[in-house]
């Protein structure tokens, strides 16, 4: 790896780890059976594990530092539903650097599948030739590494975003239970117990960007 390229990992590792969450244990920890008699502790902890597998899927799947790599299992929504685009499309190599998308059998689906590529993360191009779709496969260079890096970043913000989102969620139905004659001081701990739940959702997916982040720009 080039000087250069061990600079930018450095820097890029730098950033991620200046937006990790610190832990902030609460002064109570409190059980789930304590916390369900405020809030659906159940459902609280599958839409954060959600968030992980969505995010640890979209860095498997669309950050990949060989461009086009897998893009036949990319996801494709068209008609309402979500399908992988070998299911709408014939995928063919043609070459290491190109790789041709057949959609002659269903071709209201080439607007749809032109977006997922594009919008996919994978640093593709695509162009359109009639009912194919021909994708030029960026050569491995510093900038494109740095391209995957940035938008590693931007599903981590995403993710982070998600995350927040669902702590505000459910602190707002436990602030609401103090209407309901639930003492001040429960809804107060299980409150602190959902952000530290967050706080360790979002550390987990930071850990999951520094590997993906190593695997990009190289170990530092």
């Amino acid at each position: 790896m080039t000087a250069g390229c061990a600079n930018n990992a450095r820097s890029f590792a730098k950033k991620a780890k200046a937006g990790k969450a610190k832990e902030n244990k609460p002064k109570v920890m409190l059980t789930d059976e304590e916390m369900m008699e405020v809030l659906p502790v159940d459902e609280l902890k599958i839409e954060l594990s959600t968030i992980i597998d969505g995010f640890k899927h979209e860095l498997t799947t669309n950050l990949r530092i060989r461009s086009g790599t897998g893009i036949e299992d990319l996801s494709v929504e068209f008609e309402g539903e979500e399908h992988p685009l070998k299911e709408i499309a014939q995928v063919a190599k043609k070459s290491p650097l190109l790789i041709a998308i057949n959609v002659a059998s269903l071709p209201e689906a080439i607007k749809p599948i032109l977006k997922a590529i594009q919008d996919s993360g994978m640093n593709l191009n695509p162009q359109q030739e009639g009912t194919m779709i021909y994708v030029p496969i960026p050569k491995v260079t510093r900038e494109h590494r740095e391209a995957l890096a940035k938008n590693a970043k931007q599903f981590l913000n995403k993710a982070k975003e998600d995350i927040r989102n669902i702590q505000n969620h459910y602190m707002k139905i436990a602030k609401r239970q103090k209407d309901e004659g639930v003492s001040a001081d429960l809804v107060f701990n299980v409150t602190e117990n959902v952000k530290y739940m967050a706080d360790k959702t979002f550390e987990q997916c930071d850990h999951l960007l520094q590997l993906k982040l190593k695997e990009l720009l190289g170990d530092q």
